[in-house]
């Protein structure tokens, strides 16, 4: 995708020979080339290997020969060690690599096709191990294959590189760990599982001797084809192979032969091996249960009822916990909407009033000292929902061109007071809209941007860059800044660590921004790479998987809050018992020119709401008579009020009040402190226009 004028070139050229000279394909340096060597790990099953006749054999061998029966070209194999085949691959002796995965080292020196098959990192232990998950990995010795990507991707920010031993293959490594050497192996399930199953059936030992994989997955894996940097002919013809066998269904079909048939194949046969065993094994253990079933019930009645209550404290404190979060977010951020709320509005009338220029400035120091708190509790907040697991997903539709370019807004001006060069660029191959998370993927790319300009010294730069690679959205931002030291590079993702703390004592925060973008990240399914050098910056690159929207246009802007002009017809009904909010509503309404109506109680709003059948109104969820939310209820139900929009105006962020309040038949969802451009939205849904 970054080479989009050379392939332009590569496909009229590949169209062109092929319709006159069928029978030849040119590569990079225009030279006639039908045989491609193909390199590859000789022992990674059931992907890529050597059988016991030296023949290479595997699921991506299979894949490979297809595409060059589709493609017309032919093939011969190189399979050794996997650190030599990324050698040859570099030096020329191979034109291309089955089964690696992309990593930002190595895009440097090679170029990646689209993905064609997924696995997943997985840690395995013997069956005795202590080994629960990722947790329990530190002070281990692991066994690791030379050169792997998990070395990078995950094994080397994990800290684990002082008890790393390596072995030629991963089978290999497998077979060191079940003769009882080190600790564990990182190696992609499919991988682990095939070797387990092989060494049962060579020892044919039980399952309780066998290895097992434990914790949830770590890492995923999008399995490519490669070739040397530059390679656009070879690439280009291996990427149309791969579409053609997945709009056929070829590789589905490959995939269920190599991965799915054989290890329900190989479970069948075990099943096999053992039922006369396990037949007589249960026909003992019948006998037993019967005789020991009473006092077996007795002690799971007891532990039952232990873990019972177990749960149900453990329920309480997480619902006091969410209750508290609930309550610390509408106690902080109620007073924090008036302060930020006449501070918007006491900087934008500044502009038109002859004020000193220390009045402008105290103003907009206000602003910004509210914008910041205010920022601090919702990472406060995230990250407590993150913990708590209350986390989650919605897809929606993104305009991420508008969204980069809004980020970019936001942080010119810090840059420019910074004397910093700021720039960002947006690969012409993405697509302008995307399905994705807004609010959590503008948290990824904000928290992002704005740790690169805090960290950069006055005359160097900070990039912001969005690109399109195969199936995923890269986010990278590099900066020139002061680096992050080795021994760094894991715990400035563990909240409220800073880096300023340990490197250079100068910079203020929480330490929450790279924690919530790590969450973020993984909760929206991708991961995070970082690279950097003490003194030379700092590259964060996101991949997050890409989906593409059919949306094309953006809709019409909406204007300036002070440039509206709604119809003084208009009357909206504010449903609020705190004085202040009450008075910041009185001035911006007065501003937009509509007739505003107060109700201080539930009571009195639903009088109101029927009697004055108002054209919108904003309701407070907390009041001291009714919830915001029954009143809500009520005003729907009764055929006066039926359609009235009902927007709630709450400092409420979690998402279960959101879904509540929907679920009451309120239209919008509006979160203090309150913000000009989001209540603008409203106001021009739903109220009429002069």
């Amino acid at each position: 995708m970054r080479y989009i004028f050379l392939n332009v070139v590569t496909i009229f050229l590949l169209f062109s020979t092929s319709f006159f000279f069928p029978d030849i394909m040119a590569n990079d340096q225009g030279l006639v080339r039908k045989k491609i060597i193909v390199g590859g790990d000789f022992d990674y099953p059931p992907y890529t290997y050597l059988d016991i006749d030296g023949n290479p054999m595997g699921q991506d061998v299979e894949i490979i020969l297809r595409i060059a029966e589709k493609m017309d070209f032919d093939v011969e194999f190189k399979f050794t060690p996997w650190q030599v085949a990324l050698k040859n691959l570099e030096i020329g002796k191979v034109d291309m690599l089955l089964s690696i995965l992309a990593t930002d080292p190595r895009s440097h020196i090679f170029d990646f096709s689209i993905p064609y098959s997924t696995d997943y990192y997985t840690i395995f232990v013997r069956p005795d191990s202590e080994i629960q998950g990722v947790a329990d990995l530190q002070n281990k010795e692991l066994i690791a294959l030379q050169s792997d990507a998990a070395i990078e991707e995950f094994i080397k920010p994990l800290g684990l590189l002082e008890k790393i031993n390596y072995a030629i293959s991963l089978p290999e490594a497998i077979k060191i760990l079940h003769s009882g050497r080190h600790d564990f192996v990182i190696a992609p399930y499919a991988i682990g599982m095939n070797t387990i199953n092989k060494i049962s059936e060579e020892n044919r030992e039980s399952d309780t001797r066998m290895l097992k994989a434990v914790g949830q997955p770590i890492m995923p894996i999008l399995y490519r084809l490669s070739v040397r940097k530059g390679d656009v002919d070879l690439l280009t013809v291996l990427n149309d192979g791969i579409d053609q066998l997945k709009s056929n269904g070829e590789l589905e079909k490959i995939h269920n032969r190599w991965l799915s048939e054989r290890l329900n194949d190989k479970q069948l046969e075990k099943r096999i091996r053992y039922a006369k065993y396990i037949l007589v094994t249960l026909l003992v253990v019948v006998l037993i249960l019967l005789l020991w079933s009473w006092t077996l019930r007795r002690e799971v009645g007891r532990k039952s009822a232990k873990l019972r209550k177990s749960m149900q404290e453990a329920e309480l404190a997480n619902l006091a916990k969410s209750r508290f979060l609930a309550n610390m977010s509408h106690e902080i951020r109620t007073p924090l909407n008036a302060i930020l709320g006449f501070a918007q509005i006491l900087v934008n009338d500044s502009k038109d009033q002859k004020l000193p220029a220390n009045f402008s400035h105290f103003l907009q120091n206000i602003k910004s000292s509210g914008e910041q708190l205010s920022e601090l509790i919702s990472n406060i907040l995230d990250i407590s929902k993150i913990e708590a697991g209350k986390s989650e997903i919605a897809l929606e539709e993104v305009n991420l061109r508008q969204l980069v370019k809004d980020i970019y807004e936001i942080n010119k001006i810090e840059s420019l007071k910074k004397g910093l060069i700021f720039n960002y660029s947006y690969d012409s191959d993405l697509s302008d809209f995307i399905q994705s998370d807004h609010n959590r993927l503008n948290q990824v790319m904000l928290n992002l941007v704005r740790n690169a300009i805090k960290f950069t010294p006055e005359g160097k730069s900070v990039w912001f860059k969005l690109k399109k690679q195969g199936g995923e959205l890269l986010i990278d931002v590099e900066d020139e800044g002061i680096g992050i030291p080795a021994k760094h590079r894991e715990i400035i993702f563990y909240p409220f660590e800073q880096l300023g703390n340990s490197v250079t004592g100068l910079h203020e925060g929480t330490g929450l921004g790279l924690a919530i973008v790590r969450e973020n990240v993984r909760l929206m399914g991708g991961r995070i790479s970082l690279q950097s050098s003490e003194s030379d910056g700092t590259c964060f690159v996101v991949y997050l998987p890409l989906i593409e929207s059919k949306q094309t246009d953006p809709g019409e802007p909406v204007a300036a809050w002070n440039t509206q002009e709604f119809s003084s017809n208009n009357t909206v009904l504010i449903i609020e018992d705190n004085k202040m909010t009450r008075d910041y509503l009185s001035v911006l309404f007065d501003k937009f020119g509509v007739k505003m109506e107060l109700a201080t109680t539930g009571k009195e709003g639903i009088e109101k709401a029927l009697s004055l059948k108002p054209d919108l109104i904003l309701m407070d969820v907390r009041l001291p008579d009714i919830s915001g939310l029954e009143i809500t209820k009520r005003i729907l139900e009764d055929p006066k009020g039926s359609t009235i929009p009902i927007v709630v105006l709450s400092a409420d962020v979690l998402s279960s009040q959101k879904q509540a309040a929907f679920e009451a038949g309120a239209k919008d969802y509006l979160t203090k402190p309150l913000q000009f451009s989001k209540l603008t939205e409203i106001l021009t849904r739903y109220l009429a226009k002069n």
